[in-house]
């Protein structure tokens, strides 16, 4: 019976799409200092958006969390931005594995 599961399991996974197999979006308020992130989406009024596009943040954008909080400190292309906590939770991130030193 347990060979008969993982070969079922193995089979699944195997057929799952490159969209079913994408790595969990979190807020980007969750993210802890020096861990590095893709953004994956940007919600919010139009207004919202466009801000936060203009200062680098939106779909593809990489980034890293330099001191989270209620504003919160993040790398963006070698610059530092300072946001504040209401607009973090309109953004999902995808975490990458790596984190450097904040700072």
């Amino acid at each position: 019976m347990p060979d008969l599961l993982i070969s079922s399991l193995t089979n699944y996974f195997a057929n799952m799409s490159i969209v079913d197999k994408q790595l969990p979006m979190i807020s980007l308020s969750m993210l802890l200092a020096g861990q590095r992130a893709i953004v994956q989406m940007v919600a919010g009024s139009t207004e919202l958006v466009r801000h936060l596009s203009e200062m680098g943040i939106h779909e593809g954008s990489n980034l890293e969390m330099v001191r989270p909080g209620s504003t919160c400190i993040l790398r963006i292309n070698g610059t530092k931005l300072c946001v504040r906590g209401d607009e973090l939770l309109q953004v999902m991130v995808t975490p990458l594995t790596t984190t450097r030193q904040a700072g």
